[in-house]
């Protein structure tokens, strides 16, 4: 676990995963400090969703220079190991944003519902399916969608 909050890759321990590439490796050694991984664990024991463990991670370990996509990647892959997927909202960050913005949705979180009334397509994929979605195909859907 404190190789997740490390920004450490998943199949290559020793290099930064490529979101967290820029972020200052004293950050992270001090965000990987503060959280105590047997507590989360055992907060994690309870049923929670993937809201509650990406605001719980934020509260632990908040440090100037780590934004939304650090907690999110981090929350995400120690989520991923547990059984713990976003469900209710669909997290914009960078490239997602870009493409919900041209679909006329805005903020850091935008409820799932709100994509299944843009498009029905969007109704056969999790929160987590929409988000990547969004990444890969920004510039196409801004071709297509955008309102502006």
């Amino acid at each position: 676990m404190k190789r997740v909050l490390l920004g450490r890759s998943f199949w290559i321990p020793t290099q930064k995963d490529a979101h967290q590439r820029r972020l200052n490796s004293n950050v992270l050694e001090q965000a990987a400090e503060a959280v105590n991984c047997e507590e989360l664990i055992d907060w994690m024991q309870e049923t929670r969703g993937f809201e509650d463990l990406y605001n719980y991670l934020k509260s632990l370990c908040y440090f100037k220079g780590l934004g939304p996509v650090y907690y999110y990647d981090i929350a995400l892959r120690i989520g991923w190991c547990n059984g713990i997927e976003p469900e209710k909202y669909v997290y914009l960050h960078a490239g997602p944003a870009v493409a919900a913005k041209s679909l006329g949705l805005s903020g850091r979180t935008v409820c799932v519902q709100s994509f299944y009334d843009k498009c029905s397509a969007f109704k056969q994929m999790t929160a987590k399916d929409i988000e990547n979605f969004l990444c890969i195909y920004r510039k196409e859907i801004a071709q297509i969608w955008d309102v502006e």
